[in-house]
């Protein structure tokens, strides 16, 4: 039972530890000016994810509760508050993506406008032929 502790022990702050780094991904997700260098940030944290499942599977197949058995000295508190973290900075990320989009969107518009009015242009250059600048 002692060594069934220590193991998870062992576990458990390997896994606030790997909490910690996620975190520390998401927070630089934020700071990024440009979303282009999001796609090495979400590979490193569909890295972090994969190695806390793993952990997670270890401890299940430890059994019992060991945060509740004190196993570590850590508690609850310490990985709902690291998790809270991680979730607002993944919604903060979420919702300047979706700005992100709705900006791309706009941009797309203005470029098919531009379009158009460019084809109305070279058709006029030719009598009888019309473009639909409205379309």
């Amino acid at each position: 039972n002692r060594k069934r502790n220590q193991d998870a022990g062992v576990l458990l702050k390997r896994k606030l530890k790997l909490l910690k780094q996620l975190l520390s991904v998401t927070q630089r997700q934020l700071l990024l000016v440009k979303l282009d260098a999001l796609g090495t940030l979400l590979e490193r944290k569909e890295k972090l994810i994969e190695e806390i499942r793993r952990v997670d599977a270890a401890l299940a197949e430890l059994g019992g509760n060991p945060l509740a058995e004190g196993s570590a000295g850590l508690t609850e508190e310490e990985f709902v508050r690291v998790i809270d973290a991680v979730l607002a900075n993944e919604r903060a990320t979420e919702a300047r993506i979706q700005e992100e989009q709705a900006r791309l969107r706009g941009e797309l518009q203005t470029l098919e406008r531009q379009s158009r009015v460019k084809q109305y242009l070279e058709g006029a250059r030719h009598p009888g032929r019309t473009v639909d600048i409205k379309r």
